[in-house]
């Protein structure tokens, strides 16, 4: 298998893991909410998701950054010029800010909740769309903003018909 075939089935993996593990962590979140205090099972289960989050996250790095060195070596440089992937790095920038804020509490939960679960399916989706036709850097970004707000205000709904107030 050539090495571009082999970073961008770990890029996936990573993408899976990360996805995977931010949709579990509002699952596991909410229920472990529902009554108010999270306890010792629950907070096995949080911690695991983390890790696996973490994981996807660190392994969609050290992939992606693969990815550039392939790109750069074997003189596809202009791939590093797309506006879509450049929309990209900004998010996974937001994932890796929001994630080390989250974990030194400087971030509340409302808000790194749905930063971590929008961030994560917006890359999803981004890597999806460079496949194709080059998108602007502002208007991905554009998206992923209201992408942002709605999510929030959806998981927000969530939490307030479950009587979770956080």
């Amino acid at each position: 298998m050539d090495p571009l075939t082999l970073l961008i089935i770990g890029h996936l993996i990573g993408s899976v893991l990360g996805v995977g593990g931010a949709t579990f962590i509002e699952i596991f979140l909410n229920k472990a909410l529902r009554d108010g205090e999270v306890n010792p099972t629950e907070g096995s289960f949080l911690k695991a998701t983390f890790t696996t989050v973490r994981v996807g996250l660190l392994i969609s790095l050290v992939t992606g950054i693969g990815l550039i060195l392939l790109y750069r070596f074997e003189d596809q440089s202009f791939r590093l010029y797309d506006p879509t992937l450049w929309a990209k790095f900004t998010i996974i920038g937001v994932i890796v800010v929001n994630a080390l804020l989250l974990q030194a509490h400087k971030i509340p939960v409302w808000l790194g909740s749905p930063l971590s679960f929008v961030s994560w399916y917006s890359v999803l989706v981004i890597g999806v769309l460079l496949r194709g036709p080059s998108v602007p850097y502002f208007e991905v970004l554009f998206y992923y903003s209201i992408a942002l707000v709605l999510g929030g205000l959806i998981l927000e709904g969530i939490r307030r018909g479950l009587g979770i107030k956080l």
